[in-house]
């Protein structure tokens, strides 16, 4: 689904005048904060839902568990 009415685009607007950060990213990492603030909304809501469970623990878990030769 796609939310590109005027409020969404203010609320993004308004984070990326927020997260000066945000600016630095395209320097550093060639993506453009535009697009890392269309990925925030899309994935979290900017923020506004940020899930039901522990993310250290399970990232802990899975690094724990995991297979991979480093």
């Amino acid at each position: 689904q796609r939310d590109t009415s005027e409020a969404t685009v203010s609320r993004a607007r308004a984070k990326m005048d927020a997260n000066p950060w945000i600016s630095e990213i395209e320097p550093r990492y060639g993506v453009p904060g535009a697009i890392l603030v269309g990925i925030w909304r899309q994935e979290s809501d900017l923020g506004g839902n940020t899930g039901s469970f522990d993310v250290v623990n399970t990232l802990a878990t899975l690094a724990a568990l995991s297979n991979r030769a480093t």
